[in-house]
């Protein structure tokens, strides 16, 4: 009990501190979600709701199982054709579930091609909604100063990268220059002057892992107002064999454990957070939190509850048909018990994520 009253206050503390005043149904599912065991039907609403605004993107990189030059044509969670979420789409799904604290503007592509992002940013904050963009700071530059003058709670930006020739060879694209992305992201910290939490994600693989002392020390030399820097392990989307399934990091490569584990040491001389990636598990079965307090929704309606790896399908349920009764549909209870059964090892997608 006590555990879970802390974790309500720190909760609660943090939306305090980014003056974002909760309704009380908002507060009321918050401490249901902290203190209801878990079980494939749960007695509250989701605590966040990813909005995938558009499956368009600016970059193609090599990872991606969507935009990269490598994708797999068979990949049962690709979005074909490509769409745009309206914002009237937007308004319903945030209408659906008034009780969500945290809303996050991303998808399969870049959220600022969505000529609507903005008009929806303006929606959820009259809803008061803790909001985050992820975005790959190609478009920064056009929509900085519309964004700083919003009150959204995090811009993650996923760079991935710390010079010009690795992005060349990551995204494959000539059009956007590393620098110039750099270049806006010092501009926005000076004239954010801490009032939007400003992180930073990296995917990393067996191809790059040894590269996190450079990549941090590039941050702290570059990027100064950086809150977070997070390193995603790299997961196997069915990316034909130019990208195998091999370059996931696993926990008894103890190359990697050992390298992990002297950064680790070092992280408190760093003037940021650093979230390390998270291994694949070899050891026991797969949990993951994901389908107990995530909804995923993308132009149509459609959702999952991963924020990893299984995009929104039909299959899984349509909010604007089901309404509040899709977060407890079929679906979603069967991925609550797997992972409660620590079964995932038995999904032909989640065996090859880390969890969480």
């Amino acid at each position: 009990m006590i555990t879970v009253l802390w974790r309500v206050f720190s909760n609660l503390s943090l939306i305090k501190k980014h003056k974002l005043f909760l309704n009380l149904p908002s507060i009321i599912n918050l401490i249901k979600f902290l203190a209801i065991p878990r079980s494939g039907r749960v007695g509250y609403k989701p605590i966040q709701i990813s909005c995938y605004i558009t499956d368009r993107c600016t970059l193609n990189c090599n990872f991606c199982p969507h935009h990269s030059i490598y994708r797999n044509e068979n990949y049962p969670f690709l979005h074909n054709p490509l769409q745009d979420m309206s914002f009237e789409a937007f308004r319903k799904t945030i209408d659906i579930f008034p009780e969500t604290i945290r809303i996050t503007l991303a998808g399969v592509g870049e959220p600022f091609l969505n000529k609507n992002i903005f008009k929806m940013i303006d929606y959820a904050i009259c809803n008061r909604k803790l909001i985050t963009v992820i975005s790959n700071g190609t478009l920064l530059n056009d929509n900085l100063d519309e964004l700083l003058n919003r009150k959204i709670f995090s811009l993650c930006i996923s760079l991935n990268v710390e010079n010009q020739m690795g992005f060349y060879k990551l995204t494959n694209n000539k059009k956007y220059d590393f620098n110039s992305i750099v270049s806006t992201l010092q501009e926005f910290t000076k004239k954010n002057n801490g009032k939007i939490k400003f992180n930073l994600t990296y995917v990393v693989s067996k191809k790059n892992i040894f590269n996190i002392d450079n990549i941090l020390d590039f941050v702290r030399r570059e990027l100064s107002g950086v809150s977070m820097v997070m390193f995603h392990n790299v997961i196997y989307f069915g990316i034909d064999q130019r990208y195998p399934l091999d370059e996931t990091l696993r926990d008894d490569d103890m190359e990697v454990v050992n390298y992990l584990e002297q950064l680790r040491k070092q992280a408190n001389s760093y003037p940021f957070q650093i979230i390390f990636p998270q291994l694949r598990n070899t050891k026991s079965g797969i949990t993951c939190d994901d389908f107990f307090r995530h909804l995923l929704v993308d132009a149509g309606g459609n959702v999952s509850g991963c924020g990893r790896s299984i995009t929104p399908q039909k299959e899984f349920g349509n909010i604007f048909k089901e309404g509040q009764d899709v977060w407890n549909n079929a679906y979603f209870q069967k991925m609550r018990l797997m992972s409660l059964r620590k079964e995932f090892n038995q999904h032909p997608v989640c065996k090859n994520c880390m969890g969480s």
